[in-house]
């Protein structure tokens, strides 16, 4: 598999197909039993995943995006023109003034989402999402897919589903689909 600079690919396959253990090989967590993963020595990776999404517990959720930016290289005239444009997500809102450790699984995905999005200072990004909607309303589902287009044309996205749906259609350009451990071209 290859990615191009600025591409947008969907990979899709059933629970346990081996999407996430994918995404895992590529972003450097797991090494590969055989075979090489070639990167840009550049190239700046962000991950959203629910199951691991970072966020401190007793901390609301803008708390844990100001620290968050204090981790990151994201000046805070990027972060706040970022702040500003998710405040039109009721969810995202709803998320900053809550305690992570009272979020719903929507709330915690839209901030590893808002996290994964804006990661970057560089050209040279791949953000890596694992089923970016499958806990959130149709409303918020329809403001990350505004966001994924909306992310600038140099930045890579690979975004894992279970099945193709109108989000991915709109917003990938491509799309694979696992099928007995190996990825091919999705009709």
């Amino acid at each position: 598999m290859q990615l191009k600079s600025g591409e947008r690919l969907a990979i899709i396959g059933g629970n346990g197909s081996g999407k996430t253990t994918l995404l895992k090989l590529i972003l450097g967590f797991l090494p590969p039993g055989n075979g090489v993963i070639a990167k840009s020595p550049n190239l700046q990776l962000s991950y959203a995943n629910i199951e691991r999404s970072g966020h401190y517990p007793t901390l609301t959720g803008l708390e844990n995006l100001f620290l968050w930016r204090a981790l990151t290289n994201i000046s805070k005239a990027q972060f706040a023109s970022a702040m500003a444009e998710w405040q039109e997500c009721a969810l995202f809102k709803k998320t900053l003034t809550q305690r992570a450790n009272s979020f719903s699984t929507g709330m915690s995905s839209i901030l590893a989402l808002f996290k994964a999005l804006n990661f970057f200072s560089s050209d040279q990004r791949l953000a890596c999402l694992d089923e970016p909607w499958a806990h959130l309303d149709q409303s918020a589902q329809t403001f990350i897919a505004s966001k994924i287009k909306a992310n600038p044309q140099h930045s890579s996205m690979i975004i894992t589903c279970h099945q193709l749906s109108d989000n991915i259609h709109t917003v990938c350009s491509r799309t694979l689909q696992i099928e007995g451990g190996k990825l091919v071209p999705c009709h």
